[in-house]
């Protein structure tokens, strides 16, 4: 049978027990997942990030297992959901506690890596909106994944810690055949571990695609002011050198002097579109 109780209600009911305060520190004020190895048992607690809400929603699940007990604690409406589907595999597979623990830690990872999957569809759909120029919020969408992906990475690598810990059995409460479960569990924990990773690498990635495109731009804009500078500059050397006034300037007194200088400068701008035309400078 396994046994479900809110926080405070079974700190109350082990108050008496010698590892009292162990458990408590096992089970409050955590931040994390972990695992405390007693003398006779083990206790501790899964923060199990929910994919709906990644970033603001977790399942506390503390547990405590000795050889004859398994309890699950927390005041979540999902430990029920979770106590019931692990009486489901304790009847399917008539099993003893700690593969219980191992069947628990097993069930909260069971669908991660077609979870991880969606990621790099995710991914796979912001670089082709990247490469066609449409993605409006890249640097927002890139940014809320990279965070999701940091939790992930964050609650593997506990995962890994807890399933190490169990692993070393300091306290000699699991056999070799559970021993060799858990760490099989750890490396596939590892993989899903690498997997994050890799799509962390991905999103960097992605941004650096994302920078040299606005620098492709910035060139772009750059060059068409680099050109239209070049066909002004040859006008506004005109422009100031007759703008002086001087008296004895000849364009001055000159009837024709104004059109001369209008066509001429026409004529500089045609030559100078066809010197860039020539040379590529406008593709």
């Amino acid at each position: 049978m396994i046994e479900t109780y809110g926080v405070e209600t079974y700190l109350d009911k082990i108050k008496d027990r010698d590892d009292y305060f162990r458990l408590k520190v096992a089970f409050e004020n955590t931040k994390n997942s972990k695992i405390e190895l007693l003398e006779h048992s083990v206790a501790g607690v899964l923060l199990i990030p929910q994919k709906e809400e990644l970033l603001e929603r977790e399942i506390y699940i503390g547990y405590h297992v000795t050889r004859d007990n398994f309890v699950l604690i927390g005041d979540d409406e999902d430990l029920l959901k979770m106590s019931q589907v692990l009486e489901q595999i304790k009847e399917a597979n008539e099993t003893n506690t700690m593969n219980m623990l191992f069947w628990l830690m097993e069930y909260i990872i069971k669908d991660d890596f077609e979870y991880l999957q969606d990621f790099e569809a995710r991914l796979n759909d912001l670089e082709e909106m990247l490469l066609e120029r449409e993605s409006k919020n890249f640097d927002k969408d890139v940014l809320t994944i990279r965070k999701e992906l940091l939790r992930l990475q964050f609650y593997y690598q506990q995962l890994i810690d807890i399933a190490d810990t169990l692993v070393e059995n300091h306290n000699l409460i699991i056999n070799d055949v559970q021993t060799r479960l858990f760490d099989l569990y750890s490396r596939r924990v590892d993989r899903l571990f690498d997997t994050v990773n890799r799509l962390k690498e991905y999103t960097i990635q992605l941004r650096e695609l994302y920078q040299s495109q606005i620098d492709l731009r910035q060139n772009e804009i750059m060059k068409v002011l680099t050109v239209v500078t070049s066909l002004i500059m040859p006008l506004t050397l005109i422009t100031g050198w007759y703008g002086m006034n001087f008296r004895n300037m000849p364009e001055l007194e000159n009837q024709h002097g104004y059109f001369t200088i209008i066509v001429l400068s026409l004529v500089i701008i045609v030559i100078e579109i066809l010197i860039f035309k020539f040379k590529n400078w406008f593709k």
